[in-house]
């Protein structure tokens, strides 16, 4: 395990690109979903920024021997704004839909959580890794393991209410 350790840095290159692309995938979602022209545009902008930022973290700010936990409060930030614009568009639109029926609000519920344990967990994890706290750093992937956890059940909670597409009716050739 110590060899993993040393030469592999706990996955740390690997959990830089996992946040930058789970970022840019919600940041996509949201914006397919808005229809303001406002909103998307805002989203595309914050969306640059934030590729931009995430470069700055990784190769200056924090380097690939901690975890990316600036990148990862930008993401919270943005992602939780995004989520809560959602809501806020919903609860305003939807007055007689179940809101507990639409699969986007309940995924944005898991990815609030999610995003909001992330956090302080990846905070206290860099703490660990830089006292090579092996224990420690393992009970926070643990944490994490737990928070992923639960972004899937509500993940497949919102793929289970996906509405199947009506079939095309087609004319057999004879």
């Amino acid at each position: 395990m110590q060899i993993a350790i040393a030469v592999w840095h706990y996955n740390l290159p690997l959990v830089h690109l996992n946040t930058l692309g789970e970022a840019l995938l919600y940041m996509k979602v949201y914006h397919d979903e808005f229809v303001d022209e406002k909103t998307k545009r805002s989203i595309r902008i914050l969306a640059v920024v934030f590729v931009l930022f995430a470069a700055l973290d990784s190769f200056w700010l924090e380097g690939f021997t901690r975890i990316n936990s600036y990148t990862n409060l930008a993401e919270s930030v943005i992602i939780i704004s995004l989520g809560l614009l959602y809501f806020e568009r919903v609860l305003i639109g939807r007055r007689r839909t179940q809101i507990q029926q639409i699969p986007l609000f309940v995924a944005t519920i898991g990815i609030i959580l999610y995003l909001s344990g992330t956090v302080v967990l990846y905070l206290a994890t860099n703490h660990f890794i830089q006292v090579n706290d092996e224990y420690s750093a393992r009970l926070m992937y643990l944490i994490n393991s737990a928070l992923v956890l639960m972004l899937g059940l509500l993940f497949s909670r919102a793929f289970l209410l996906v509405k199947p597409l009506a079939p095309l009716h087609t004319t057999a050739l004879q």
